[in-house]
């Protein structure tokens, strides 16, 4: 098959993820992200900046759900084609059949994640790397720089690769120019470091030790190993990883491909010991994934024989999944499908109910679908849900002691609006991130420090609805062998309580956990768990 065909192929693959990204509404992902974009930034508290700025540019473009996804729908395309060209076999063929029968490819084709942009990025770091290892000039030198702080940019997921890949080549320690790209590209990437030092480190707070699981469970593993077989695929994924691994190595090139796929197997099998891996996690490998597949079966043998074939059931799966995707063949229970429809029924439902009062949302998910939708800034109240970037932004703080409409799923006075989401009215809303509290040892007894740190005004919701607080003492072994409650006021900026344990208990205590509730709102907050003993 000629380079026409190439092009051909790659125009219906863009063109079926223009309809798709057209005909559906925004994943309540692509609704967050979305909203990053209203405020650009050089880092968000979950991702770098670039799915942000990608999104800014086509939205300005067309104002709708298409435009959203505009960039990076196109930057797989690219993406695709920079792999074809670093495959160098001119197997157009077989670049079609793995391209349609990836499950990733479509997946992340049309919308707009940060994988989609991390893709395109991994695929330029890789053809760079080519290049760059051909002619080490201070011109590919400088493209290195700035390609390996574009990707860190996209996601962190970039460390990983960059870290591999010098491994799979450590003479690159010895080369000057390797060091100049790296000063380069760390200088360039040094803006996103400082706001994450100027914002507490959120990112590292939540990737690194939020998301930990405080036990292992062996499910974790299982499921990784699982997903990890059928997520690049279905059916085509294995052949992938048998070409990824039986592959002998030619050259430089190869081997870091190959090292980016083993090391990030391996990283994540080894994170999946102290918590759940989401499958998307590994998808930076999908770039030399497809590389050293394109290399390895370029000759007709019969395992390609049979992968052709197979191909075509997945080819024809993925297609049946697109056309449910736009238009639902059916109503299954936990059908996907449905995130990507029903976003703007539920959000007129909502602002009818509210009447005119602000909206506030129980989750980040929620909170940005009734922005994009309304086109009402929406912000979050957190109950027993995890921060975001909207803890970071905090403009919910303007709404504090005022009447508003809060769209949840746990009140039992709640209007239903759509599944289990239900709307209430909260008379007072309520604002508890700024309450800092912490558990220390004074005089070999546990107390509660307590810091009202905002005005008075922020915290009349509290004067009139005291808060539980619930603290859980824990022993070495995570068991949790003393609780007290007491109720909460502000009456002074910062307070010392004491916490009555048993004697017999005090020896025992390493960590406490503590949790604020209210009577109407249930668990409003869970800090982190608190060592007590050095």
């Amino acid at each position: 098959m000629n380079q026409k065909n190439l092009w051909l192929g790659l125009l219906v693959f863009t063109t079926l993820n223009v309809v798709t990204a057209f005909f559906t509404e925004l994943y309540n992902d692509e609704a967050y992200y979305w909203a990053y974009s209203r405020f650009l930034d050089w880092g968000y508290f979950d991702h770098p900046p670039v799915i942000a700025l990608f999104i800014k540019i086509g939205y300005a473009i067309i104002p709708n759900e298409l435009g959203v996804r505009l960039l990076p729908l196109l930057s797989i395309s690219v993406a695709l084609w920079l792999i074809f060209k670093m495959a160098g076999t001119g197997d157009t063929r077989l670049f079609l059949l793995l391209l349609f029968s990836t499950f990733p490819f479509f997946l992340f084709g049309f919308t707009a994640l940060p994988d989609s942009p991390m893709l395109f990025s991994v695929a330029l770091f890789f053809w760079t790397y080519q290049q760059f290892i051909k002619n080490e000039s201070w011109q590919w030198t400088i493209i290195l720089a700035v390609v390996m702080a574009f990707m860190l940019y996209t996601k962190y997921m970039g460390v990983l690769i960059i870290l591999f890949t010098l491994a799979s080549n450590l003479s690159l320690l010895k080369r000057k120019w390797f060091w100049i790209a790296s000063i380069i590209g760390a200088l360039l990437f040094l803006p996103h470091l400082y706001w994450q030092y100027a914002n507490n480190f959120p990112s590292v707070q939540y990737h690194l030790v939020d998301r930990s699981a405080k036990a292992y469970n062996y499910s974790f593993t299982l499921e990784y190993i699982g997903a990890q077989l059928f997520f690049y695929g279905p059916f085509v994924g294995v052949f992938l990883y048998w070409a990824a691994f039986r592959i002998t190595t030619t050259d430089l090139f190869e081997k870091a491909l190959k090292y980016a796929v083993g090391g990030t197997l391996v990283f994540f099998l080894i994170s999946s010991f102290k918590g759940r891996v989401e499958v998307n996690w590994t998808l930076g490998m999908l770039v030399p994934l497809m590389v050293l597949a394109l290399r390895y079966f370029k000759e007709q043998t019969p395992a390609r024989f049979v992968l052709e074939r197979i191909a075509w059931f997945s080819i024809a799966l993925i297609t049946l999944v697109r056309i449910h995707v736009i238009y639902p063949l059916g109503n299954f229970e936990n059908d996907r499908a449905k995130d990507f429809h029903g976003h703007k029924e539920f959000a007129e439902a909502v602002l009818k109910e509210a009447g005119g009062l602000p909206i506030v949302a129980e989750r980040y998910q929620t909170a940005s679908n009734l922005w994009f939708y309304t086109g009402r800034p929406v912000p979050v109240l957190n109950l027993n849900t995890r921060f975001s970037q909207y803890d970071l932004w905090q403009f919910d703080s303007t709404f504090v002691n005022k009447p508003a409409i809060y769209v949840n799923r746990m009140l039992p006075q709640n209007t239903p609006v759509k599944g289990v989401l239900g709307v209430a009215k909260i008379d007072s809303f309520p604002n508890f991130k700024f309450l800092d509290m912490t558990v220390a040892i004074e005089n070999d007894n546990p107390v509660i420090k307590v810091n009202w740190n905002k005005p008075p005004r922020f915290y009349d919701f509290v004067s009139r609805y005291p808060v539980i607080v619930q603290i859980g003492f824990n022993n070495r072994d995570g068991i949790t062998v003393f609780t007290q409650q007491l109720q909460l006021k502000p009456s002074q900026v910062i307070e010392t309580i004491p916490i009555d344990v048993p004697a017999t208990l005090k020896n025992s205590l390493e960590t406490a956990q503590i949790t604020l509730k209210t009577n109407d709102l249930g668990v409003i907050r869970k800090f982190q768990v608190i060592k007590i003993k050095p």
